[in-house]
């Protein structure tokens, strides 16, 4: 948390608070109004969301490190399909 807190990046919107309550885990972070086309936009969260599920991962050796984590934000490098729900049960 404090490396993300810390971080500042014009691809990531800063962090104003956290929880971790035993298995509940939630980022909080601003809400920025985005101008432009709507569909890109949708693209961009859509990518947001899906490094940020990575992110929450139970298991710490399936959160992408910190660099990782840039670049799959960044679209340098490409986000692998997260794990099934059913496979962790």
């Amino acid at each position: 948390m404090k490396a993300i807190r810390g971080t500042n990046h014009r691809n990531l919107v800063r962090l104003l608070g956290y929880c971790h309550e035993g298995p509940n885990r939630l980022l909080v972070g601003e809400l920025r109004k985005v101008v432009g086309d709507e569909e890109v936009d949708k693209l961009e969260l859509e990518r947001m969301v899906n490094v940020a599920l990575w992110c929450i991962q139970y298991e710490p050796p399936l959160r992408p490190s910190m660099k990782a984590f840039v670049s799959m934000l960044e679209g340098v490098a490409d986000i692998p399909c997260l794990p099934s729900p059913t496979s962790f049960s």
